[in-house]
């Protein structure tokens, strides 16, 4: 236990709780988290870390970053922001933002103290729900030198191991020819008929799917008139796989059931993919051991993320495939879940303020040890490179 750590947080709680707040108080989307981006911004600032904002699509996205000595290693503290559509922050974004910030904070205490080679980045990535904010900043650049990162998602239990979907989502639109549905249907191309038709091919494709992989159907367009061959048909697929080689192959596998469909109606295909890919979480197994060991200082029951509870994706999938990285979890409330009213109100009752203290404790010890145990710092690069991660 790093005793200096601990009585650090303890000193700036009321602080963190305030800005809790008022995360919680503002909810923004998806690329518009502006007044909670300039919020998070002057506080880090305020505690003096320099600030580079995003421009463009991650204008609400920053990297808040503070150098000791020449710099040495480098580790990013990632906070996520972005709330729900309807329901605020019922996923908890505003307690990631709030420990990550917390733990930075006290790490710099005892960089300063220690005359650590060092610097600390909070890396403020909007757009977790949708639309792959961290993709997008990866690709910008701002996760270059990071020699690893971390964030903690609440949860209903605690865990170090992480499961994640891949995910890529799809677009099809199935061209076909107008005619009278019933004086003349033989002279027409069905569009819908031939959606449906490759909708029941996927659902056959389910029985020969790899275990842990999942196809979600949205139609988006399927005629407007019960008297006309519909000429036009449109779906969306969410394809998830927790391979990611795999769903590469997931992929391909619905495209040929898809342009079967189409081709038995005689119809046009366009495909698109509409998002960018969510990976699967890697965790860094190094990252993991250390963190479990604090969570557990704190009186914290470490659990194993069991495969048979519900799975999601996230964007901080990616960032663990391209360098050594944690998602951890903590447990807000055993009784709620995520994307509910209930967990939303937690994040700002006595559940929440624990959650704050505990996750800004234990990732601001998880990276002092790793950054001051060489052993540990070597080992935790060499476990990233045996896994594969990508460049």
């Amino acid at each position: 236990m790093n005793n200096r750590i601990v009585d650090y947080i303890e000193r700036i709680r009321d602080e963190l709780f305030s800005h809790n707040q008022f995360i919680f108080d503002h909810p923004e989307t998806a690329f518009k988290e502006f007044r909670t981006s300039e919020h998070l911004c002057n506080w880090a600032i305020e505690k003096g870390f320099s600030v580079v904002k995003g421009q463009g699509l991650l204008e609400t996205g920053f990297v808040a970053s503070r150098v000791f000595g020449n710099g040495g290693k480098c580790v990013g503290f990632v906070a996520e922001y972005d709330a729900l559509e309807g329901l605020g922050h019922g996923c908890g974004h505003n307690l990631i933002a709030t420990m990550s910030f917390g733990a930075a904070f006290a790490l710099s205490e005892i960089a300063e103290e220690d005359a650590l080679e060092l610097e600390i980045r909070i890396i403020g990535t909007p757009a977790e729900e949708s639309g792959g904010g961290k993709i997008h900043m990866l690709q910008s650049g701002f996760f270059d030198g990071v020699d690893f990162a971390m964030m903690i998602h609440p949860s209903n239990r605690t865990m170090v191991e992480d499961f994640s979907f891949a995910n890529q989502i799809m677009k099809y639109q199935f061209f076909g020819k107008s005619a009278h549905a019933s004086a003349a249907p033989w002279e027409g191309a069905n569009a819908v008929e031939g959606m449906l038709q490759a909708l029941n091919l996927i659902n056959g494709l389910r029985l020969q799917m790899k275990d842990y992989s999942r196809v979600n159907p949205l139609i988006v367009s399927s005629g407007k008139s019960n008297n006309v061959v519909p000429d036009y048909a449109e779906m969306e697929l969410n394809i998830r796989s927790a391979d990611n080689d795999y769903l590469n192959c997931l992929i391909e596998d619905v495209n040929r059931c898809v342009l079967k469909g189409s081709e038995a109606y005689k119809l046009d295909l366009n495909i698109e993919t509409t998002s960018l890919r969510y990976e699967a979480v890697m965790n860094n197994p190094v990252l993991e051991e250390v963190m479990a060991k604090y969570f557990e200082a704190l009186g914290e029951t470490v659990l194993s993320h069991p495969r048979n509870r519900g799975v999601g994706s996230t964007d901080m999938g990616n960032v663990t495939q391209r360098l050594p990285a944690i998602h951890g979890h903590l447990r807000l409330n055993g009784t709620v879940k995520t994307h509910t009213v209930a967990f939303r109100d937690a994040t700002i009752n006595e559940d929440g303020r624990r959650t704050i203290v505990t996750g800004a404790k234990v990732m601001a010890m998880t990276a002092f040890e790793v950054i001051t145990d060489e052993e540990k710092f070597n080992a935790m690069k060499k476990a990233f490179d045996v896994r594969g991660g990508e460049e």
